[in-house]
């Protein structure tokens, strides 16, 4: 596997598929070095989906996001880890120091123990304009409540320098089985 990553024999390839590589989280640090190194620099779909991921491997990836890796991103799938609320603070902090991952399309971070600390912090990141190209998110099976999901409603709202609100380009969005009850979705539908 490490030959695979370390020296792609296609340096124009577009989509790295790591997903369902149970354990690739004892190798959280080399993994984003090797995210970060510039023969990666094409990859346009990343898939580490289901991968023993967690919040320490979120850190370490966030590091190389901040220091620009991966700034051609169109797809990153994160879905079925552990990242959880500490894990999504790192990647937000990232996303709004930096402006990592300006050009992606799609993020799927769905079951994930992501929980409404973990939404706020990503909430704060998208009203300072990250994510603004995003047309998909997937954040469904996590453990998002009302609370959380206030705050992802008034990080879309319009703002004087975002008229058209945060993910003004959203067009999918899935949701489903979180913790949001009625107070969460009376705040969304408004």
């Amino acid at each position: 596997m490490w030959q695979f990553i370390d020296q792609p024999q296609d340096s124009q390839a577009e989509n790295l598929n790591l997903g369902f590589k149970e354990g690739l989280n004892n190798y959280g640090a080399s993994i984003a070095c090797l995210l970060a190194k510039p023969s990666f620099d094409n990859i346009r779909t990343l898939n580490l989906q289901r991968s023993s991921l967690d919040a320490a491997w979120m850190r370490y990836f966030s590091a190389a996001l901040t220091d620009g890796a991966q700034s051609s991103l169109k797809t990153l799938r994160l879905g079925q880890n552990q990242i959880g609320d500490e894990g999504m603070r790192a990647f937000s902090a990232a996303l709004s120091s930096s402006g990592a991952l300006g050009s992606l399309k799609e993020l799927v971070i769905s079951d994930n123990e992501i929980g409404d600390e973990g939404m706020k912090a990503f909430s704060s990141a998208l009203s300072s304009g990250a994510l603004g190209s995003l047309e998909v998110l997937v954040i469904a099976d996590n453990q998002i409540s009302d609370a959380g999901m206030t705050a992802f409603v008034e990080a879309l709202k319009p703002k004087s320098n975002y008229p058209l609100g945060a993910l003004a380009s959203l067009r999918k969005l899935w949701l489903y089985n979180n913790q949001i009850g009625d107070p969460g979705l009376i705040a969304f539908a408004d």
